[in-house]
């Protein structure tokens, strides 16, 4: 969900292109800060949209996620 960088975000055109690739399956590598919120909720609270943001895309284009 996140590198060096900061967030990662994926767009609908991104999964697309990843099925175009041969893509079938994303794995979703869920860090335990966010998710226990020591940033407090509303960063848990985003963290877990972002998470269903990008099982909702990847199952739009046949993909599934672990």
């Amino acid at each position: 969900m996140e590198d060096g960088g900061g967030k990662l975000e994926y767009e609908p055109d991104d999964y697309r292109r990843m099925v175009r690739s041969g893509a079938n399956v994303q794995v979703i590598r869920v860090s335990i800060g966010p998710l226990a919120g020591l940033d407090g909720e509303a960063e848990r609270s985003s963290y877990l949209a972002r998470i269903d943001r990008r099982m909702r895309l990847a199952e739009a284009v046949g993909m599934r996620t672990s």
